[in-house]
């Protein structure tokens, strides 16, 4: 199995990639605008998709995805500490205007064009959200509305503190040794 992770990520940098994911987008992009035909076509790249900002309600989420997991961790009190630096953007961007932005690409899409239209879809060129600004927000609503334990008993997570990567990476190994 490791080889085989090995080998694609050889594959995928030698292209110039970061990783194998990235890669395989990549890849299929290249085969529709290769295989099309004259259908028109577009690329539409979101960011990482979340709740909604307002439709069909403000905060729906069907399911946890992405970050989901992490917060919902980090309510429960499971989640202490994260690999991350306080000034980096979260390119987070909400369902509902991911929707609606596509839907306002479909008509450009061309079948003339020899290349497919691309758009990207996220919020942190203009509206960026900071790893911090994240963390006070999550402990700022489970403050407000903490979860309950298995008792019912509301859960009160202790301050979430972010850390860099080799000592998560450190941190992680013990532990599962």
């Amino acid at each position: 199995r490791q080889e085989l992770i090995d080998a694609g990520m050889r594959r995928a940098r030698s292209f110039g990639w970061n990783d194998t994911y990235t890669f395989t987008k990549w890849i299929a992009e290249q085969l529709l605008v290769r295989d099309r035909g004259h259908v028109p076509l577009v690329v539409f790249r979101p960011a990482i998709i979340e709740g909604s900002h307002e439709e069909p309600t403000r905060g729906w989420i069907d399911g946890l995805r992405m970050a989901d997991p992490m917060i919902v961790a980090f309510g429960r009190g499971k989640l202490q500490e994260f690999p991350a630096r306080p000034e980096v953007p979260l390119d987070m961007i909400p369902v509902d205007l991911v929707a609606n932005a596509m839907i306002a690409t479909l008509p450009l899409g061309d079948a003339r064009r020899d290349t497919a239209a691309v758009y990207q879809c996220g919020s942190s060129d203009r509206h960026p959200f900071l790893v911090d600004e994240m963390i006070r927000a999550m402990e700022k609503a489970f403050r407000r509305r903490p979860m309950n334990d298995d008792n019912g008993r509301p859960i009160h997570p202790a301050r979430m503190l972010l850390i860099d990567s080799e000592t998560f990476v450190r941190r992680w190994t013990a532990r599962r040794s």
